[in-house]
């Protein structure tokens, strides 16, 4: 792989990162409710979309960012769909604490 392309395969993780750090709590909350409405039922249809084709090995953020950040949000999908207390999970917490010391770490690779 070239240095090109890992550049390109981080950024493309940093984001991936970002924006499930916000997905995934919206996701675990509607999972959760007993009625959705039609626009949750959107948003819960878009956002499972987004990780049922969602098909990385959990070794790539293992060797580009030495994390498993990637297992985690493999994991907490797969979880969600037949545990109700996602939130007090093991997973969910370290998917958490996980993707928020890597976003804090490149928002300060960022400022320098």
């Amino acid at each position: 792989m070239s240095i090109n392309t890992k550049i390109q395969a981080v950024y493309i993780l940093q984001r991936f990162v970002r924006m499930s750090r916000v997905l995934m709590p919206l996701y675990v909350d509607l999972i959760q409710k007993q009625k959705l409405n039609k626009d949750e039922k959107r948003k819960l249809n878009r956002i499972e979309g987004i990780y049922s084709e969602f098909n990385v090995s959990p070794e790539i953020s293992l060797n580009l960012i030495n994390s498993s950040i990637i297992d985690y949000i493999k994991d907490l999908y797969d979880f969600s769909k037949s545990h109700l207390r996602i939130k007090d999970s093991f997973t969910y917490n370290q998917f958490i604490k996980e993707s928020d010391f890597l976003i804090n770490r490149w928002n300060k690779q960022l400022l320098n």
